[in-house]
Formats: C-alpha cells, structure tokens, sequence
C-alpha cells in the first residue's frame, strides 16, 4: 500500500510536459476537391419565367418596383394605396402577356396526357361537323318552314346527345334514318 501511495505522490508532483502536435502537410491531391457540375438533360427546355407559378409574381413585382423606383427618381412619394394600385395594374398587364408568351411554350406541356386530346373528343367533334353539314343540307333541301323545324329540332336532339357523356354510347344510329 504504502509504494502505491508514493506512486501517487509521485504521479501528482510530476508535470506532463505539453508538446505542441506536429503539423502535418495535407497532400496536394486531398486538397483539391473538384465541383460538382449538374447538367441539364437536352430534353428539358427553359420555361419562360412568366408561365411559371413563382416566375409570374417575380414578374410583375420586378415591374412595380421598377415604376416605384422611377417615380421615387422623380421626386414623387408612393403611398401604400398607389403601390396596391400599381401592383393590380400590372397584374392585368401580365395576365394579357402571358397566353401570346407561353403559347409559343406549349410543346413543352404536351407531354403531359392530359393535354392530349383523346379519341373521343375527337371522334365528337367529328360527329358535330356531320351535324353541321347534315343541317344546311336539309336547309338547302327543303321548302316548306314545317319541314325546317322538325329538322332542326332533331339535329338539337342529336347534338345534345352527343355533348352529354352518359348517353354517348346510348345514340343510336337507326333514329337518324328514320327521320329521312
């Protein structure tokens, strides 16, 4: 016990000499990090800043505060009402820009199926050209006004039955002929 309790003394008494650690050279290699470079698919195309969500508000605050600025130029004060005012104005402005601006964009959304028209709008829209030609045939053809309006109305019929989706498959063909 008692060698152990001089250990200690001993241990207490003596300073730890601090060495200052070594520095030591990183290699060059480890130093130099290279960049990481994203790069945009050739697919992807840059929208115009004003057909997007945040581009559209971007827009139109830029202009505000460029008039703002200008007339501050020119010694006139903007109060809060004017800056309301100015910002409703140039919404109107953008919102008449912005069809004619992404118009020009429009092949960028036909990827999307939605944009697509499908067979059948296609197919109706086929069907009212039919409707149409078939109505100033019968206008050319006939003479008498009764002749006319019994016509007509079934033309409305078959146009209403074509804009109504539950019974577009319920049309049947045979009602036109019977009509003749």
């Amino acid at each position: 016990i008692e060698t152990k309790k001089e250990e200690l003394i001993e241990a207490e008494v003596k300073e730890v000499p601090i060495v200052p650690a070594e520095v030591k050279e990183v290699p060059a290699e480890v130093k130099e990090v290279p960049a990481e470079v994203k790069e945009v698919p050739a697919e992807v195309k840059e929208v115009p800043e004003i057909c997007t969500f945040k581009g559209i508000r971007r827009v139109v605050m830029k202009r505000v505060w460029a008039e703002a600025d200008q007339l501050e130029l020119e010694g006139k004060p903007m109060l809060i009402g004017d800056f309301g005012k100015l910002v409703t104005e140039k919404w109107a402005e953008v919102k008449k820009e912005v069809p004619t601006v992404c118009k020009l964009e429009s092949d960028i959304f036909t990827a999307d199926p939605s944009k697509v028209p499908s067979e059948k709008q296609s197919e109706k829209e086929k069907s009212k050209e039919e409707i149409k030609k078939e109505f100033d045939e019968t206008v050319s053809s006939c003479e008498t006004v009764a002749c006319l309006e019994k016509k007509i109305v079934e033309l409305k019929k078959q146009r209403e039955q074509l804009d109504e989706p539950s019974t577009e498959a319920s049309a049947d063909p045979s009602e036109k002929d019977s009509v003749d």
